[in-house]
């Protein structure tokens, strides 16, 4: 994906502002949850530490799922106005990058594509 700008329409405050942080290969636990949003799956460490992940992230086998690539659960909050960056997407969510350099997922519906 070419990165866009964009421009925050709406704040999202983060639910979950504290990195969980999986690596290529890696084999987690996966566990039946509701989600609100299509595409992303609920997966556990031994620890019992669990994130929602986005399904193009893994490889699903039976109960577990195995990372296909690196993944960082962290997300950004954000306020009316700010402009990011979009360094990928993601069922409904995008990886962003603010004025300070901080990076972070948030909901592609709290944003207005800048360059399209």
């Amino acid at each position: 994906m070419k990165k866009k700008a964009c421009k925050v329409v709406e704040d999202y405050k983060s639910a979950y502002p504290d990195p969980f942080i999986v690596n290529k290969g890696e084999i987690l636990r996966i566990e039946n949850k509701k989600c609100e949003w299509s595409g992303w799956i609920w997966c556990v460490k031994n620890d019992d530490e669990g994130r929602w992940v986005p399904m193009d992230h893994i490889e699903l086998q039976e109960t577990r799922a195995k990372f296909i690539q690196d993944y960082n659960s962290i997300e950004l909050t954000v306020y009316a106005g700010q402009i990011l960056t979009i360094e990928k997407e993601s069922y409904g969510w995008i990886w962003v990058i603010d004025e300070n350099n901080k990076t972070g997922w948030i909901p592609l519906k709290n944003v207005k594509i800048l360059n399209e």
